[in-house]
């Protein structure tokens, strides 16, 4: 090859060495007004695309927000007319449940007057020296009168009901016994469902 380029040039060649391109620097040649400006618009931009995205993300937040109000609102409405078209059902369930607690004490063999008087006669002290004079009793309340000898056998007589495992069903309430001018105790005992 240098051979031909000897014939060409008619001169003989020389290694010619490379330069290396002079070193990076940039000439700047623009005005520090104008860099400034353009840094303020860049930095305009970037601010203009945060705060579409925050806007967008608000905006998106806003009608998840909007949408999920509309679902809930459809819920309750259709709720409400579920309610509606059960409430002959549930007013008949609710009659039938007022029903049946108000029979509840007929119901029940705790509450028949026959078992209570028994359990009263069986707390009863020994000989006779308590009696039951009246007996009342109604759905939610027992009343006994009585007399004793003494306000003592009065007090043991109401123990003894309270002790009475099947009459804890109740609880019984008695006040001062009163003392007649023959020394005997007259006393009260009422009893409430537990």
């Amino acid at each position: 090859m240098r051979d031909s380029v000897q014939e060409i040039l008619a001169a003989p060649p020389e290694i010619v060495g490379i330069e290396l391109p002079p070193a990076s620097v940039k000439l700047n040649l623009l005005p520090e007004s104008w860099r400034r400006r353009r840094l303020q618009l860049a930095r305009q931009a970037e601010w203009r695309k945060r705060l579409l995205w925050v806007g967008g993300a608000y905006l998106a937040v806003l009608l998840l927000l909007l949408a999920y109000l509309g679902l809930l609102r459809f819920q309750v409405g259709r709720l409400d007319r579920q309610i509606a078209r059960d409430a002959p059902e549930t007013a008949f369930v609710r009659a039938a449940e007022t029903n049946w607690k108000a029979l509840a004490p007929a119901i029940d063999p705790h509450f028949y007057p026959v078992e209570i008087l028994l359990h009263l006669f069986e707390s009863l002290p020994p000989g006779g020296e308590v009696r039951i004079t009246a007996y009342n009793q109604s759905a939610r309340q027992i009343s006994v009168d009585g007399e004793a000898n003494t306000a003592a056998l009065a007090y043991e007589f109401f123990e003894k009901v309270k002790k009475n495992p099947e009459l804890r069903i109740f609880q019984f309430d008695m006040a001062a016994p009163r003392i007649l001018p023959n020394d005997h105790a007259q006393f009260r005992l009422e009893g409430r469902p537990r």
